[in-house]
């Protein structure tokens, strides 16, 4: 046999095999595809398209006694028409399905008509797009007052309530250990309780509610601008100690207040612990630079102070060469705040409980 008869039937021997290949593959998505758990065809009359524990849509008889949407469940058959038993948020829930293949109204639509407002068709299944998965808001509310709610607005048992970082609704999620105040992401979770927000380049846990709320001494209420509640229409709010200034920014710093009153020798920890590290924070005083911006700064400290009940008649200002002292390269610090009377810089005795103002260059996020 010639070269190129040994290579014609190389050739042809491979070619056999991709087709065979592609039928089987064929055959495969055929069996994958006997029903569509999104719009439920492909079954008898008597019967629900769901999936089993691998995750293939399959034909099983409608449960006479079905488990609520949301409860565990062990296998699809346990669950109501139209859902299945899926592993979400770390466990096995009945979850229902919805298509989002060619209209994603249309699959918005069927999650509001089974689990009520704010409910939408967001995730796809086991990587197949035209099949998709109902997620729903919880209601915070239950933290705040004491209402009674629809289990379908409660989250099950070991889950929390929160409104996760970035999203423009609370829905039921697996709490972490973030304390409130400390900061947080997507992988470092709050507390029960808590939410994970985003304030000026940084996010930390606070507790957030519906609605305006009356705050403690040294917080303002502040509504998240990203995010509201489904079922109220309301924002959702939360009560702050620490904000960055909408004035500014004033020679290439943005200015954050913690009113949290603290002492002199405690200004560069809040500031270290508003900015993630000291390499942002600036040194000396950046607020004698620009008259007009001084003034915004000033108006809005004082109405700051006047929301959060605090009295105080300046802030700390972290002083030049307080940084190399951290490291003993440094003097002891000499501790300075503005004076919001005087517009000045003064030398303050440390043990005075203010307010404190840190300078920090902006960060991208």
């Amino acid at each position: 046999m010639s070269l190129r008869q040994t290579v014609l039937s190389s050739l042809r021997v491979l070619l056999c095999f991709l087709v065979l290949i592609q039928c089987i593959s064929c055959q495969s998505m055929s069996i994958e595809r006997v029903c569509e758990p999104g719009l439920q065809t492909g079954c008898a009359s008597d019967q629900m398209c769901t999936v089993d524990k691998e995750g293939r849509p399959l034909c099983l008889p409608i449960s006479i006694d079905p488990i609520p949407l949301g409860a565990p469940c062990q296998r699809s058959d346990d669950c109501q028409e139209g859902a299945g038993c899926l592993m979400y948020l770390g466990r096995p829930q009945c979850r229902a399905f919805c298509s989002i293949e060619s209209n994603q109204t249309a699959g918005n639509l069927t999650c509001i008509e089974r689990l009520g407002v704010g409910s939408e068709c967001s995730l796809a299944l086991f990587e197949r797009e035209e099949i998709g998965v109902c997620t729903a808001p919880c209601d915070l509310r239950p933290y705040e007052v004491n209402i009674d709610l629809d289990s379908e607005r409660m989250c099950p048992e070991g889950l929390s309530c929160s409104l996760p970082l970035g999203e423009p609704q609370a829905s039921c999620v697996i709490p972490g250990e973030q304390r409130r105040g400390e900061r947080c992401s997507l992988e470092e979770k709050c507390d029960d309780g808590l939410s994970c927000i985003l304030e000026g380049g940084f996010a930390r846990c606070e507790r957030v509610s519906v609605g305006v709320q009356d705050c403690g001494n040294g917080e303002v209420n502040r509504a998240l601008r990203w995010a509201r509640d489904p079922f109220t229409g309301d924002s959702y709010t939360a009560c702050l100690s620490y904000l960055r200034l909408d004035a500014g920014p004033l020679e290439g710093f943005d200015y954050y207040l913690d009113l949290t009153l603290n002492s002199g020798e405690e200004l560069l920890n809040r500031c270290i612990q508003m900015s993630g590290g000291r390499e942002r924070i600036a040194e000396g005083s950046m607020l004698t630079a620009v008259p007009q911006e001084l003034d915004d700064i000033l108006v809005e400290l004082s109405l700051m102070f006047s929301e959060a009940q605090l009295s105080e008649s300046g802030v700390w200002v972290v002083p030049d060469g307080a940084l190399g002292s951290l490291d003993g390269r440094g003097e002891p610090i000499q501790c300075e705040r503005l004076d919001l009377t005087s517009r000045t810089i003064e030398p303050t005795p440390c043990d005075l409980p203010l307010p404190s103002l840190c300078a920090l260059e902006p960060q991208s996020l």
